[in-house]
């Protein structure tokens, strides 16, 4: 029996402030890392060897930046979704690049953390033709009463050969009734918490700060970092004395941090980003080669690649695509 993972990396753009008018989601550093990384290495721990990566618009560039991923060992594959077909549709359709008995289909903005192994195993033991992985609700939570699906599910091979060739096919709206319907086995597994998900900015700078908090306690320095308490500093970075780091902060390659700058985590500031004197940063993410000026003020933003916040301004709650900035425009 053999098994692969489908990558749903699909997402429309929709407004000025959509994450995707930055860069593929998939591509969006978190913790100085692209999510895929994230997801890429949760398959790899549960032995998951092939993998199919299904996407629209951004395909070429997911290609071009990621390749095979063979230095995670991992085949990876691409599947473009010119149509769209939906989930279910592009699920169906990655499946004939990878075939495969049994199928681990995970969403694109989700930081998987759970033990799929065991989810595995859970699917193998039930012979269900799928398994749906759901999160109990929150205490308190008003809009969800009962367990709700995270975005991950297991399907076998002959499940995804019901989703008709043509036209748009959602999986909790299409293919599970679809499955119910013909009397196919449907199995829940249930994990103790929901995984972060990338959907919109607050969501991600939250996830941001679960990832930062998760290496601060359990992570070891990635290659080239040295961590002091919950600051992860690139080896190359250039931090002034009277520069200040409050917090869980990831400084990255070449930053340069400048006297008298204030970063309040949690914060991660990618590689070659210059933050200027005096200039204050706090729960945002600065991407490679942005800076902030003298003086100036980022709260609670997302600072695409390349941009220039001027001298003393002040950004705050918003994705800050400074215009001819070098974007990782989907293409």
């Amino acid at each position: 029996m053999t098994t692969a993972a489908i990558i749903l990396g699909g997402a429309q753009v929709w407004g000025d402030h959509s994450l995707e008018t930055v860069c593929p989601r998939l591509l969006l550093p978190v913790a100085n890392a692209p999510l895929v990384h994230y997801t890429v290495e949760w398959l790899r721990s549960a032995g998951i060897q092939s993998a199919v990566l299904c996407a629209n618009h951004g395909t070429r560039l997911l290609r071009a930046r990621l390749g095979t991923a063979s230095t995670l060992s991992l085949d990876l594959q691409y599947y473009e979704d010119r149509l769209p077909r939906g989930p279910a549709g592009c699920a169906r359709d990655a499946a004939t690049v990878c075939p495969a008995d049994t199928y681990v289909v995970v969403e694109s903005a989700l930081l998987p953390s759970f033990d799929l192994a065991e989810l595995l195993a859970a699917h193998g033991r039930s012979r269900a033709a799928a398994t749906i992985a759901v999160a109990a609700p929150d205490r308190g939570d008003e809009l969800e009463s009962s367990e709700y699906p995270v975005g991950v599910y297991v399907f076998s091979s002959t499940a995804l050969e019901r989703v008709p060739g043509v036209g748009y096919r959602d999986i909790k709206e299409g293919l599970v009734p679809d499955l119910h319907r013909a009397g196919q086995s449907i199995g829940m597994f249930i994990v103790s918490a929901a995984p972060p998900r990338v959907d919109g900015l607050a969501a991600y700078l939250r996830a941001q700060a679960w990832m930062l908090d998760r290496l601060a306690r359990f992570g070891t320095p990635r290659p080239g970092y040295v961590q002091d308490g919950q600051v992860h500093r690139h080896s190359t970075a250039q931090v002034a004395a009277g520069a200040r780091l409050l917090g869980q902060v990831m400084v990255g390659a070449r930053a340069r941090i400048e006297e008298g700058a204030i970063v309040m985590g949690p914060t991660t500031i990618g590689d070659d980003c210059v933050l200027g004197a005096g200039c204050a940063v706090g729960r945002a993410v600065l991407m490679a080669g942005s800076r902030v000026g003298n003086g100036a003020r980022v709260e609670q933003c997302l600072v695409a690649t390349g941009s220039r916040v001027p001298d003393r301004v002040l950004v705050y709650g918003t994705i800050y695509l400074e215009a001819g900035a070098l974007a990782l425009a989907a293409g």
